[in-house]
């Protein structure tokens, strides 16, 4: 990661057989980016009443 720059590489995992992985380099604001989706993704979780453990930092 370019942490002077704001620059990194997102992965998201996904529950996907197909596409488990979707890698995203050269992400500006990567940290900001990763903690936003993880927000996001329990946020519909809880909506839609689905229990899933978050592996990683929230």
């Amino acid at each position: 990661m370019s942490r002077p720059w704001g620059i990194g590489a997102v992965v998201v995992m996904t529950g996907d057989s197909n596409n488990p992985a979707w890698h995203r380099p050269g992400m500006t604001y990567a940290e900001q980016l990763r903690d936003d989706l993880n927000r996001a993704a329990i946020a519909l979780r809880d909506l839609k009443g689905v229990r899933e453990v978050n592996m990683g930092r929230v």
